[in-house]
Formats: C-alpha cells, sequence, structure tokens
C-alpha cells in the first residue's frame, strides 16, 4: 500500500509546482489603456515641475491625478 501512495504523492506534487505559474499570470487582469491616451501625464499624488516645461506639443494632452492635486512650479503662458 506504501508503495502507490508515494508515485501518487510525487505526480501530484509535480503538477501542482508546473502548473502554478501558469495560474498565478492567468490571475493578472488585462490593464486598458485606450482612455489614457489624451494624457501627457498622469500621476497618483502629486506632479513638480522644476523649469521650463511644454506639455503635450503638437498633439496636446492633458494632465491627470488621482487622488492627489498638488501641482508644484505650474504656470501659464
Amino acid at each position: 500500500m506504501k508503495n502507490k501512495i508515494m508515485p501518487t504523492i510525487i505526480a501530484t506534487s509535480l503538477i501542482t509546482i508546473l502548473l502554478s505559474p501558469i495560474a498565478v499570470m492567468a490571475a493578472q487582469p488585462m490593464v486598458g489603456l485606450g482612455t489614457t491616451a489624451r494624457f501627457a501625464i498622469l500621476s497618483g499624488e502629486t506632479i513638480t515641475n522644476t523649469g521650463t516645461t511644454t506639455i503635450g506639443g503638437t498633439a496636446g494632452g492633458d494632465v491627470g491625478m488621482h487622488p492627489g492635486s498638488d501641482f508644484t512650479g505650474q504656470s501659464t503662458i
């Protein structure tokens, strides 16, 4: 009886080890980035400008920040 259980345990362990990376990768949701196309800058907390900066250029571009709202060094021309 003991000789029949050991191969089953080894086979089950091997299958579990081999399939674990697949299960972890499959659990990651896809992130749709299509809605971010209009943004030139996206931030979570703060944006700091340390010099002369043009945002967007000829293509334009919005600045998005959430949940923060601190945009230091900002000026408009």
